[in-house]
């Protein structure tokens, strides 16, 4: 089996249902995703120290960029509500929906410990 088969059969795996000779899969990219502040996300990022903001802007954009990317630690939350939460700081969490290319951004709050 040569190295493009096996790399296009453990893609295929994953992102189903496509299959395309390796250079073709290097232009593929994950669509653009978007955030959607609502109101209670907004209350509480203006209420939040401006250490907190400043970080929480990083990590949104590490967000927007990949979802799996270390530093936020995204997780599963609320597997019936379909509630994710991601790391701001050690103290900090916010917390998103995924629904097609937006992120719902519900909350911020204090990480209670």
């Amino acid at each position: 089996m040569t190295s493009e088969k096996a790399v296009c059969m453990a893609l295929s795996l994953r992102h189903q249902p496509w299959c395309a000779p390796f250079t073709e899969l290097r232009k593929l990219k994950p669509p653009k995703m978007r955030l959607l502040y609502t109101e209670r996300f907004r209350r509480s990022y203006a209420g939040a120290p401006s250490s907190i903001q400043k970080r929480c802007d990083k990590q949104l954009a590490l967000l927007v960029q990949n979802l799996r990317h270390p530093s936020i630690r995204a997780k599963k939350y609320d597997e019936a509500r379909d509630i994710w939460q991601a790391r701001v700081n050690r103290g900090w969490r916010f917390y998103f929906v995924i629904r097609g290319d937006l992120y719902y951004l519900l909350d911020l709050i204090p990480h209670p410990k």
